[in-house]
């Protein structure tokens, strides 16, 4: 099972290129564009949606990892994480290109990419989160339907099956309401515990236990387990 995001590795060293690939495909990200200049990388950008760039700083082409950061930042706001020897951080530190969302040091190991990456998926959710946020107070309505005769109301609060509510506990309706307004897309654990529990420290078993309650009244739902990521909904 893949998941719904696109990602594109900018690196002209082949091996790194395939490593990192390996790892997003052990993650079950299957959208992977590559490019190993940055004539190829803005391309890529021009053609499709880009959730996310894993980008070296010393690529071919006219312009380095940073100018070319720079300029997709720009054009298309998209996040990026660079990847860079010891001797770069500096480079990146320095840089005024405001969508970095971390950076890996080489050599890595599937460990330090990790948390960049995971940082990154965070801030991508909470945007498109909020986005979804702004779309619902443009509608009337604000009901949402996910399938199997499920609806959920975003300004009651409340879930329905074929037209009957059902009952559910606030944190249940505070899970599936944050589900539903990102149906189809990955949620990181991090991002999920902060809009249900805010600023408290929640273990992980936690949020595991309040998962299996809400699939067990709302069996039919396809709620998945992303490993070592998070959850999704989809329909």
């Amino acid at each position: 099972m893949s998941y719904n995001m696109n990602i594109l590795i900018v690196e002209d060293d082949l091996i790194a290129s395939m490593y990192l690939e390996s790892i997003l495909n052990e993650l079950n990200y299957k959208n992977i564009f590559k490019a190993d200049s940055s004539q190829n990388a803005l391309e890529i950008v021009s053609n499709y949606k880009i959730d996310l760039t894993l980008m070296d700083l010393d690529i071919k082409g006219p312009l380095d990892g940073i100018k070319t950061s720079k300029l997709l930042n720009e054009k298309y706001s998209i996040p990026i994480i660079f990847v860079t020897g010891e001797k770069g951080v500096d480079v990146i530190i320095d840089t005024l290109c405001t969508n970095i969302f971390g950076y890996i040091t080489k050599p890595f190991e599937k460990c330090s990419f990790l948390a960049p990456f995971k940082i990154a998926i965070k801030k991508i959710e909470e945007s498109k989160f909020q986005n979804a946020k702004d779309l619902l107070k443009r509608e009337k309505s604000g009901i949402l339907d996910l399938s199997y005769g499920y609806k959920f109301n975003i300004n009651k609060n409340t879930c329905y099956l074929n037209g009957i509510p059902i009952n559910l506990t606030k944190k249940e309706l505070d899970l599936l309401k944050i589900l539903a307004l990102n149906i189809n897309s990955n949620l990181s654990y991090e991002t999920i515990k902060e809009n249900i529990w805010q600023k408290q420290d929640i273990a992980d078993s936690t949020l595991r236990d309040l998962v299996s309650r809400l699939k067990k009244k709302l069996p039919e739902l396809a709620i998945e387990n992303i490993s070592s990521i998070g959850y999704i909904l989809k329909n």
